[in-house]
């Protein structure tokens, strides 16, 4: 394990906690953090660190009916020095590239691989991506929540598309088995996900599933830790 490679992992998450989000999806009218608003903070501080990540394409599925490319990619941490942290990092992405007429185009592949870098370095160096931080909207989840009725406390969280994502989100990490993310998923693909607009061929959608696929993941791993 190498110590160095640690000591400047930490000190990239305390030189970056947080980042703005800069982008905007004006069609469902909801900000969110690109790729390259968080290469503009996050670069700096990995130089300063000497650190390096290397991406490997390991394996690209094949196109579904609703043209998802799914991109498995793995990240190999190395510092400047030469050292190389001894876990290799592997993480999916998804990247949709179909037009309005129904036709597919060519950049669903480049679509996944930039989703899947930028949430591999969200969850490396656990960047907050929240508003501003005086803002008291958003309500605060408590882990004595009961899951069967995980959002029951809350107000109404479907008024818009950006509120629902925040809290559906926050309602996912509370889950600690796979019984009640899969129980959450089908909640609200039959309550909600109707009254959102949300359907299989939006990115959103997608977005949404890959959370629930990210969390089911975390428990397992856990459970290996055992």
């Amino acid at each position: 394990m190498s110590a160095k490679i640690a000591t400047a992992l930490h000190n990239v998450m305390t030189k970056v906690a947080y980042v703005q989000k800069g982008g905007e999806n004006k069609f469902h009218g909801y900000k969110y953090v690109s790729e390259a608003d968080l290469l503009e903070k996050l670069r700096p501080a990995l130089i300063e660190e000497g650190l390096i990540l290397i991406p490997s394409v390991e394996m690209v599925r094949p196109m579904d009916e609703h043209g998802n490319t799914v991109v498995d990619m793995r990240y190999e941490i190395v510092h400047k020095d030469g050292d190389f942290w001894p876990h290799l990092i592997r993480i999916s992405g998804c990247g949709n590239d179909r037009a309005k007429n129904g036709s597919v185009g060519d950049k669903g592949i480049y679509k996944a691989i930039t989703g899947a870098n930028k949430y591999f370095l969200f969850k490396l160096f656990q960047i907050e991506t929240g508003d501003d931080p005086e803002r008291d909207t958003t309500p605060v989840a408590h882990e004595s929540v009961a899951h069967n009725d995980t959002l029951s406390h809350w107000p109404d969280y479907t008024k818009d598309l950006y509120s629902y994502m925040k809290i559906f989100q926050t309602a996912i990490e509370l889950c600690r088995t796979v019984k009640e993310v899969q129980d959450f998923w089908k909640q609200e693909l039959k309550e909600n996900f109707t009254k959102m607009n949300l359907n299989k061929d939006d990115e959103d959608y997608e977005a949404l599933r890959l959370l629930c696929a990210d969390r089911v993941k975390e428990i397992n791993a856990a459970k290996k830790e055992k």
